[in-house]
C-alpha cells in the first residue's frame, strides 16, 4: 500500500499562492453608485481598477487612506491615468477620526465640480462607509438609523478597533453649521444653471 502524497511546505505555499492571485486577478472590482455621482468601494490597485472607474466615468478619486505607502503609488497611477485625486486621511482606530477630515471629506463628496467621484478607504467597508453614511445624513436628509443601517448592510465592522468610527457616527448625527452653508452654496448653484 503506498503512502499519502505530501506536499513541501515551499511547493504548498507556492500552489496556494497561485491560487489565491489567480483569483484576485480574475475578480471583478466592485464600484457601487451609492447617489447620483457618487461611487465607493475598496482602493483601486491595478490598471482594470482604473479602467473601471473610468468606464462608469469617474473623474475625481477621494482615499480616505492615511499610509504614505498606499497613497503616493495610487496618486501616481490616478495622476497618470487622467484623474483628479484627492487625499482625506482617517484614522480607523478606537479613537474617533478627526472633525476637520471628515468634514473635508463630505465637503468633497458634495462638490458637484468633482463629480462623478469615486471614495474608499483600503476595503470600501468602514471609513468610506461611514463617510457615506454621513453624507446620507447631512445632505440627503436620512435618518441615523437608516443610514447605520446601510452601514451594516455594506459590511461596516462593528468591533472595538474601530470603535471610534461607531462613536464618531453616533455623536455627529446632528448637522453642524457648515453642512447648511455647504447645502445653501450647492442650492445656489443649481438653481443658477
Amino acid at each position: 500500500m503506498g503512502h499519502p502524497v505530501r506536499a513541501s511546505a515551499p511547493v504548498s505555499f507556492a500552489l496556494w499562492a497561485t491560487l489565491l492571485v489567480a483569483g484576485c486577478a480574475s475578480r471583478p472590482f466592485p464600484v457601487v453608485e451609492v447617489s447620483p455621482g457618487i461611487f465607493e468601494g475598496y482602493k483601486p490597485r491595478r490598471q482594470a481598477d482604473f479602467d473601471t472607474l473610468r468606464a462608469r466615468g469617474v473623474r475625481t478619486i477621494v482615499s480616505l487612506q492615511q499610509m504614505p505607502w498606499d497613497i503616493w503609488p495610487e496618486r501616481r497611477h490616478a495622476l497618470s491615468s487622467g484623474f483628479e485625486y484627492r487625499n482625506v486621511p482617517i484614522m480607523a482606530s478606537p479613537l474617533e477620526p478627526g472633525e476637520e477630515a471628515v468634514k473635508r471629506a463630505l465637503l468633497l463628496l458634495n462638490d458637484r465640480s468633482l463629480r462623478p467621484v469615486f471614495v474608499h478607504c483600503f476595503a470600501g467597508k468602514d471609513r468610506c462607509t461611514l463617510t457615506v453614511g454621513l453624507y446620507r445624513i447631512y445632505f440627503q436628509d436620512w435618518k441615523p438609523e437608516d443610514a447605520w443601517a446601510e452601514m451594516l448592510g455594506s459590511g461596516f465592522h462593528v468591533r472595538w478597533t474601530l470603535y471610534g468610527l461607531e462613536a464618531y457616527f453616533w455623536s455627529h448625527t446632528g448637522a453642524p453649521e457648515w453642512v447648511r452653508s455647504a447645502r445653501a452654496v450647492s442650492s445656489a448653484i443649481q438653481a443658477a444653471r
